[in-house]
């Protein structure tokens, strides 16, 4: 029994012996908390407690001065000239190449990496993590290929063709003798002004091509579309899809209506008779004046003169009482002392 409270007195004095010294071991400086995550700042950069130098920052459990040294994979690593880190060594760029976190020596005009494998961009090209012989220029990799995209093309990661190929979807075409429409590879052989219409090649000179329906083009009559359906321009209209008669010059849309500008007007989406809109009312400028939307008899008003109901006045003399009517000059909310002549005036008006 003895030997087994030693035995159990000495564990706990180890227990008690370890926990104290990685407490002191982390604990950092005195009166700082350590560089762990629960410590950290948002950013993990910042300890929430500076060390004693101001420029020190966290590596790891440890502060390192970023102008002496490095922190690569939460190692301290003394800083050279042109030194950086891979993985958690450091490496020369001028001398050396970090490949997958690997350091490797460059030999001759190695300049890039394929995963683990140092290579030539000048005589190869990295592909899928597989070298291929480069195919000279600006090497491109074309699924597990390289090919030179200035003189081929790739289609869909898949097939290479020299230009003038071109791609239609995953495979190539020769864009002199045929059309990729709807991604499908159709010759235009015979069409003189060959186009697409959805999926079809057909010839622009004596049809068209609404929303991928094909129309009869008439030899003597222009023509152009309607949404689907086939529009003579000559004498009609296409007013947001609804087809309009349009035989007068310069004919345009209101809505869904078609009107002559020379005798009508469009007001809030409505053709009117007139010359111009007051408000939603059309109205002959020449003859009549529009007054807050009230079409009045008569060629405008006098010289500096304003709406004031459907009447015209003139703010120098008049006022306008309640937008409807007019008093002289300061009579509508009467100001006159009472007795004078001011006052009598607005007085006989009312």
């Amino acid at each position: 029994m003895t030997q087994f409270a030693c035995i159990l007195a000495a564990t706990v004095l180890v227990f008690w012996a370890v926990e104290t010294h990685c407490k002191v071991s982390l604990s950092g400086p005195p009166g700082y908390r350590p560089c762990y995550p629960v410590y950290r700042d948002i950013n993990k950069q910042q300890p929430s407690k500076l060390s004693p130098y101001p420029r020190d920052r966290c590596c790891g459990s440890q502060y390192y001065n970023p102008s002496f040294q490095l922190c690569c994979r939460n190692q301290r690593v003394r800083k050279q000239p042109g030194h950086y880190c891979c993985g958690s060594q450091t490496y020369n760029r001028n001398t050396q190449l970090c490949c997958g976190g690997l350091v490797k020596t460059k030999k001759g005009s190695n300049n890039a990496c394929c995963r683990n494998v140092p290579y030539d961009t000048r005589k190869q090209t990295c592909c899928n993590g597989r070298l291929v012989a480069s195919a000279g220029g600006l090497s491109r990799c074309c699924g597990a290929r390289s090919y030179n995209p200035s003189s081929h093309v790739c289609c869909f990661r898949t097939s290479i063709s020299q230009k003038p190929a071109q791609c239609c979807g995953p495979v190539s075409y020769n864009p002199n003798s045929h059309l990729c429409c709807g991604g499908k590879v159709s010759s235009k052989s015979g069409i003189s002004s060959a186009a697409c219409c959805g999926k079809t090649v057909y010839d622009r000179n004596n049809k068209i091509c609404c929303w991928d329906t094909l129309h009869n083009k008439p030899s003597n009559l222009q023509t152009g579309c309607c949404g689907r359906t086939l529009l003579f321009t000559t004498y009609q209209l296409c007013c947001s899809g609804q087809i309009r008669p349009g035989g007068a010059k310069n004919a345009r849309c209101c809505g869904t209506q078609g009107y002559n500008p020379a005798t009508q007007v469009c007001c809030r989406n409505k053709v009117l008779n007139g010359k111009a809109c007051c408000g939603s009312v059309g109205y002959n400028p020449m003859t009549q004046s529009c007054c807050s939307g009230r079409v009045i008899s008569g060629k405008g008003g006098p010289l500096n003169s304003s709406c004031c109901g459907t009447t015209f006045y003139n703010p120098r003399f008049q006022d306008c009482c309640q937008g409807r009517f007019t008093r002289p000059k300061g009579c509508c909310y009467s100001r006159h002392l009472k007795g004078s002549p001011g006052y009598r005036q607005c007085r006989e008006l009312q």
